[in-house]
């Protein structure tokens, strides 16, 4: 598959240090390479729409900038190409509105925020079986 054709994982983080903590842990479990971070959820949209394959997942934190996470996942539910793709929901808050609204649409999984490596690497596990090592 050429380059331009490879499906990403994407993030969408607006926290810089949370994106640093987030790239550590993807490079820990050897999947960084696959990996496009962005800032927020309109130019996240913009980045999926315009790819020429679906992303593999995506990681979205709910509370972004602009287009709210939320609203941002609803979008990627109405895309047909898009609609399967697994969401992985990033969050520091504990917002049971957000939490039903995503668990409706159909998240994947939940990480709280701050993310321990060990719960990240057993919720993406599954999702990556062939990058995946066990340490």
């Amino acid at each position: 598959m050429e380059a331009n054709q490879r499906s990403h994982v994407v993030v969408v983080e607006d926290d810089i240090n949370d994106a640093i903590l987030l790239r550590h842990q993807l490079t820990k479990a050897e999947i960084d390479d696959y990996v496009v971070f962005k800032s927020n959820g309109k130019e996240a949209l913009d980045f999926m729409l315009q790819e020429p394959v679906p992303p593999l997942a995506i990681f979205l934190d709910l509370h972004l900038p602009g287009m709210s996470g939320v609203d941002l996942f609803k979008r990627v539910r109405q895309e047909p190409r898009l609609k399967a793709v697994p969401v992985i929901v990033m969050t520091g808050f504990n917002d049971p509105h957000d939490t039903e609204a995503c668990r409706k649409l159909g998240a994947t999984a939940f990480l709280r925020k701050p993310i321990q490596l060990a719960t990240f690497i057993s919720t993406v596990a599954h999702l990556f079986p062939a990058k995946i090592r066990a340490d």
